[in-house]
């Protein structure tokens, strides 16, 4: 007979459990062998359970004692309980009508709270927001992140603020003195509203803080860094985000600031028109131009799929072991530089000649 199925589950008790269960595995207690043995279809008596248990099979463990065939269903059914029955909230997106912006505004609308996009529209697009106008829940105010008098009023309204416009700034020709002016000092106003009314922060952070990576390398939040020269064109995106990282934590520190910085790795989709390294191959395919490579093509990145870091964002907003933390929401799955060059050239059906 299955446990019976909280009314108002959360996803975080379950991980635990299956953490849980799976330490008490490893240390040979003996109930814990039971449950896996009576839920598990890969362990049956005689078989030694503690030999290659992993997290996984403990949560799917856990999700059978529910009734559930698989973790990812339980998981489901979480999402459905939160979407149909969780607190509506307001929720402030600066950056709102950018790329990411405008598919966090998506995910959180189908969740039934109320989605205020803040933007200047100077990267971001009216025509990102388009289809959510005409919904109730959605509003777009065009403003400076710059301005506290147009920033304050819509913090004060808010229960959770997703921190993301920004200026990237590394393109040539573009103003490093007004690029770290607008991040820095933007961070600043939203900050200083954020502590005065109390609301749940998220900043959008980016991988760029970790600086000269070594080939492979493993990234932990709380590795050390080696940035590059400061002399050298394009460090100033990364190290005004560093710097408003340092302006979170002592928000939190003096203020007890919820806040979170959430460093985000190579991302992509549709809407993104960034100077990155995807748009810039598609624009040059769909114009039959020479896909451009630096280098032999050879170096590596490990791409996100937007609606995949959207979701650790909303995840990230409902937990809180993130309060006070840096977070990664990133990809393993790897791609040389030529080879996603090729795999642009074949999607678009370009005759670009790879170079």
């Amino acid at each position: 007979m299955p446990r019976p199925f909280p009314t108002q589950p959360n996803l975080e008790h379950f991980r635990k459990q299956a953490k849980q269960l799976l330490r008490d595995v490893r240390g040979g207690e003996a109930e814990a062998t039971v449950r896996v043995r009576h839920a598990h279809p890969r362990w049956s008596a005689g078989t030694d359970v503690q030999r290659g248990f992993s997290l996984h099979d403990a949560q799917l463990v856990v999700a059978r004692e529910f009734g559930f065939s698989s973790w990812r269903r339980l998981v489901d059914a979480i999402e459905r309980s939160l979407e149909s029955n969780g607190p509506s909230h307001h929720v402030v997106i600066t950056g709102g009508a950018g790329f990411i912006g405008s598919h966090l505004a998506e995910r959180l609308l189908s969740q039934g709270h109320r989605v205020t996009a803040f933007d200047n529209l100077s990267t971001g697009s009216r025509a990102n927001v388009d289809h959510l106008i005409h919904d109730s829940q959605f509003g777009l105010v065009e403003g400076d992140i710059c301005d506290a008098d147009a920033v304050d009023p819509l913090v004060a309204e808010a229960d959770v603020l997703f921190h993301l416009a920004a200026d990237f700034g590394c393109a040539r020709g573009s103003d490093p003195v007004a690029s770290l002016h607008t991040n820095i000092h933007g961070a600043e106003v939203v900050l200083e509203s954020a502590s005065r009314h109390g609301v749940r922060f998220l900043f959008s952070s980016t991988s760029a803080v970790y600086g000269n990576l070594e080939p492979g390398a493993v990234l932990r939040e709380d590795d050390d860094r080696l940035l590059g020269n400061s002399r050298v064109y394009g460090w100033n995106y990364a190290l005004g985000k560093i710097v408003c990282e340092q302006l979170i934590f002592g928000h939190a520190r003096r203020h007890h600031l919820r806040a979170t910085a959430v460093r985000l790795f190579n991302i992509v989709g549709s809407r993104q028109t960034s100077p990155t390294v995807v748009p810039v191959f598609l624009d040059q395919a769909q114009r039959h131009e020479a896909i451009t490579l630096h280098g032999d093509g050879t170096q590596s990145r490990c791409f996100t799929d937007v609606r995949d870091a959207v979701e650790g964002l909303v995840r990230l907003a409902d937990c809180a072991d993130a309060v006070g933390e840096a977070v990664n929401i990133g990809s393993r799955n790897k791609f040389t530089v030529r080879r996603l060059a090729q795999h642009v050239k074949s999607v678009t059906g370009s005759e670009s000649p790879i170079e």
